[in-house]
């Protein structure tokens, strides 16, 4: 899950447009808006470009893009010895 306030934030603090960021990421700004409205969850390939276009830190990018849940459930499964699928 997205934490979309962050996302924002970051945007924000990027003193670029939502265009700017869009074009410069190679998604559209339609999907880029549908995506932060949570209608459809971003690619891996989409936010290693929005990270890079919004220069995140891997922290950053991780408290943004993947939820603490998320993190979790991994940690977990790795504990058990078990694999992603």
């Amino acid at each position: 899950m997205v934490n979309t306030r962050l996302l924002e934030q970051a945007i924000s603090d990027s003193g670029m447009t939502m265009v700017a960021i869009a074009k410069k990421s190679g998604i559209s700004r339609e999907t880029l808006y549908n995506k932060l409205r949570g209608v459809s969850e971003f690619k891996a390939s989409e936010i290693s470009n929005l990270s890079k276009v919004l220069r995140l830190s891997t922290g950053e990018r991780d408290s943004i893009f993947f939820s603490s849940e998320m993190w979790i459930i991994f940690n977990k499964k790795q504990a058990e010895g078990g694999e992603d699928e």
